[in-house]
């Protein structure tokens, strides 16, 4: 396929599948389960070796860099060695790779917990890529973690970071039960199923789960995964924190009149170091923009997301709610031919506070030459 991320999620579904189906094909068709065996084992031996993303030098000698060697962590790599991982585990004695299992295992759990410490911020647990890619790293690293902690003992659910980055993704939620559509992200949402039987909150993932507009969301060719893991013992439970949650590591300030579905809603954006840094070429320069949400529909929007190859084409200042200085939002970083590769500028939530007469919160930044204040 020659993209990691979705190559990922592959050897996952595949590795998936091919536990389900083992005992089955062991018994009545070796020779199928010996072909699934070499096809998966093929697959993750290759991510172990390495994906190459690209190359540096000219001549006969080019440096090819590999997906683990690079500074910069994100999305792509949790997906990638999430889906190692699941395969080490599945393929346990698999011994036809360059590769051991055991060296797949290894590599999968550096790169999948050094990716994620990477990408959340520790204060409040924001992803730096965002809410979209927050949950689409889910996609892979979730059933990953379940296998860690059913197969070897190990429960990364309890790492304090990963706790907070779903809470911050909780938090963030729009009274319809989905997830804004800032940075690079379409209105999205989240696995409170899986939640609800790891989390010591969980009855409050189980209602997220089940209040949202479109339904109790699960990932494609995931469905059995929702059956197996979903705990329906654990009752659904509204938060009894907020309404309003102020989280300035994470760059979010969100107003909100009450949890329900008729909740009157407003996101003020402050973005600033891991938060902003990390988020890399999926950062737009939002700092001082906010998002509207009332009676049931979006009344001040975000520009959100096309794809990746179309970013450009809406992640400008301008394309948010943003004061614009002689008509130009904050700046982006940008290469030559790459595109976009982060924002340049921090913003803070600051002063805010909760009240009976009514909550507060500032954001405040500085670009082309003018210091901002925003009080909401």
């Amino acid at each position: 396929m020659g993209e990691p991320h979705n190559e990922g999620e592959v050897v996952a579904q595949y590795a998936v599948a091919y536990d389900i189906l083992h005992p089955y094909a062991a018994a009545n068709d070796p020779q199928a389960l010996q072909e699934m065996r070499l096809i998966l084992g093929e697959e993750a031996d290759r991510l172990w070796k390495g994906i190459v993303i690209g190359e540096v030098g000219f001549g006969l000698f080019p440096v090819k860099i590999r997906l683990h060697e690079t500074p910069h962590l994100d999305n792509w790599h949790i997906r990638a060695y999430g889906g190692l991982g699941l395969a080490a585990m599945a393929l346990s004695e698999y011994t036809s790779g360059e590769g051991t299992p055991q060296e797949w295992a290894d590599r999968a759990l550096e790169m999948v917990t050094s990716s994620l410490d990477f990408q959340i911020e520790g204060r409040d647990g924001g992803y730096a890529e965002g809410p979209f890619y927050s949950r689409y790293a889910a996609d892979v690293y979730l059933p990953y973690l379940f296998a860690l902690k059913n197969r070897t003992g190990l429960d990364l659910f309890a790492d304090p970071k990963i706790g907070k980055m779903h809470e911050w993704s909780l938090n963030l939620r729009l009274p319809n039960g989905r997830r804004p559509n800032i940075d690079d992200g379409h209105l999205d949402d989240f696995y409170g199923h899986y939640l609800a039987a790891v989390q010591a909150n969980g009855g409050v993932h189980r209602w997220d789960w089940e209040n949202n507009e479109r339904g109790l969301y699960v990932r494609q060719f995931s469905e059995m995964d929702a059956i197996a893991l979903y705990d329906d013992s654990v009752p659904a439970q509204e938060p009894t924190h907020g309404p309003s949650v102020f989280m300035p590591g994470a760059g979010d300030a969100v107003f909100r009149s009450d949890w329900s579905a008729a909740a009157t809603y407003m996101l003020l954006r402050g973005e600033n170091g891991t938060a902003r840094e990390h988020g890399f070429a999926h950062e737009h320069p939002d700092g001082t923009s906010f998002v509207i949400y009332a009676s049931g529909e979006m009344l001040a929007l975000d520009a959100g997301y096309i794809n990746f190859d179309n970013h450009d084409k809406v992640n400008k200042g301008s394309n948010h709610n943003v004061v614009l200085v002689d008509g130009k939002g904050p700046p982006r970083r940008i290469l030559p031919v790459i595109g976009t590769i982060g924002d340049r500028n921090d913003a803070f939530i600051e002063g805010f506070f909760t009240s009976a007469a009514g909550d507060y919160a500032e954001v405040r930044a500085a670009y082309r030459g003018v210091e901002l204040r925003r009080r909401v």
